[in-house]
């Protein structure tokens, strides 16, 4: 009786640290697929190349500024389409960003665990099921002022490839 209950522990125990393994693969490879994912776009942003950038991006990208769980938004007024894309272009990946997102380093790097903010379960919708949102977010100064400015881009995993999306920043990209 006793070995049977010492065999049904080990067993247990055996269990426990495979599916701990199961998870921590599955976080390593989400966090090198993304990983991989971010570096290629980083070098299409900064050659500034239109068609190279759309390849990162998931359709409808979502370009509201980021709201909290007490806002009632539009959830929809920030949406930039396949085919409204090329218009929004410069406003999206404006000089700042062309400047300052291809050195984005671990600093400016989070991971998005469970979210519990509105903005971020609706940026969820439609990703892989388990997988991680990763966002790159960005401040720094305005030119000749004191006041700040900033910009992040989202990151979701679809059908096992990670893209971008939403964007938001200080301003509105789509003004409706």
């Amino acid at each position: 009786m006793k070995r049977s209950i010492i065999s049904l522990m080990g067993c247990y125990m055996l269990w426990i640290a495979c599916n701990n393994q199961q998870v921590r693969q599955t976080t390593q490879t989400d966090e090198q697929t993304f990983r991989k994912t971010f570096s290629a776009f980083q070098q299409a942003v900064k050659a500034n190349d239109r068609e190279k950038v759309r390849k990162f991006i998931h359709f409808p990208l979502q370009t509201a500024p980021q709201w909290t769980n007490d806002d009632r938004p539009d959830k929809k007024a920030g949406l930039v389409t396949a085919d409204t894309f090329t218009e929004y272009y410069p406003l999206i990946f404006h000089p700042d960003v062309r400047r300052l997102l291809p050195g984005a380093g671990e600093e400016e790097l989070n991971e998005i665990d469970a979210p519990a903010e509105d903005y971020y379960k609706t940026i969820r919708a439609g990703t892989d099921s388990g997988s991680r949102l990763y966002e790159v977010y960005l401040q720094y100064p305005e030119p000749g002022t004191h006041a700040e400015s900033y910009f992040a881009v989202v990151f979701g995993q679809f059908s096992g490839e990670y893209k971008a999306v939403a964007y938001y920043g200080k301003w509105p990209v789509v003004d409706k």
